[in-house]
């Protein structure tokens, strides 16, 4: 009898010890699951805003050549050409700005993304060179202020595995 209550104690304990490892397992694979999805993620935000702040530069450097080419000679025969280069810029960086609003996961990323593109068009109402000046500080930091909150919302470590 009391072999047979001791295989039975063995029986239940090694079943008890398999359903809490498989347990731990579970969770363990879901925890692992869970930090490769945010990891992925916030990889991606890193990309999406990097791109954009490089788009921003592109179309301020065309709208800058724009400008200046309106300010110095309008009858310049490039002005066409730096016209359609700025539109070309302002396109790709449009793209890349609905990739930020897309990822963003704070309001305020979006907010500076959406203030530094649409910072570019006081390029288009330029009149003088002292105005290009002042709207090419301008857009310079709206550029910055993107980056300095983009890179704050962005955890510079990666997601930790608990």
């Amino acid at each position: 009898m009391d072999v047979i209550v001791g295989g039975l104690l063995a029986i239940i304990a090694s079943l008890v010890g398999q359903a809490v490892a498989h347990r731990f397992a579970r969770r363990n694979a879901a925890a692992a699951n869970q930090w490769a999805r945010e990891e992925k993620l916030r990889q991606e935000r890193v990309s999406a805003y990097s791109e954009f702040a490089g788009a921003l530069t592109t179309y301020r450097r065309a709208m800058l050549d724009r400008a200046f080419s309106v300010v110095e000679d309008r009858d310049r025969p490039d002005v066409e050409q730096l016209r359609r280069e700025s539109r070309r810029s302002r396109d790709n960086t449009l793209q890349a700005l609905y990739l930020v609003e897309l990822l963003a996961d704070r309001s305020e990323v979006v907010d500076a993304a959406q203030t530094a593109y649409y910072s570019m068009e006081r390029f288009l109402g330029v009149e003088d060179r002292d105005g290009t000046e002042n709207i090419r500080n301008h857009t310079r930091a709206t550029i910055q202020s993107f980056v300095r909150t983009a890179r704050t919302t962005i955890d510079h470590d990666p997601p930790r595995r608990t």
